[in-house]
């Protein structure tokens, strides 16, 4: 069964309401990995929001306002990425001038 499906039939409606990654292998029978994978498939097709609140878990969105709010938090590790990658970048940019660290 898939997860969408999952929260839909369990209510995992909002952030207040997610899914444990621990109930959600109890009723898919699929482990942890299994389950971070089905979720990255299936979120090319369906909003999936997942919290680190609380006990954590996945969700349905409640409202738009908790999918603004989900873009907003991935927008900042986005940026957050890229601005850890900024040192490596350069050390590759030097070294491929300098052929050495």
């Amino acid at each position: 069964m898939k997860i969408h499906q999952i929260l839909k039939n369990y209510n995992a409606r909002g952030k207040e309401n997610a899914m444990t990654t621990e109930r959600l292998m109890e009723l898919s029978g699929l482990t942890r990995r299994e389950i971070v994978a089905q979720v990255k498939e299936e979120r090319k097709h369906h909003f999936i929001g997942s919290t680190f609140q609380r006990n954590g878990g996945y969700y349905r969105p409640a409202n738009f306002r908790e999918i603004e709010d989900y873009n907003r938090q991935r927008e900042q590790r986005i940026k957050l990425a890229a601005l850890t990658m900024r040192p490596t970048r350069w050390l590759n940019k030097r070294r491929g001038q300098e052929g050495r660290m």
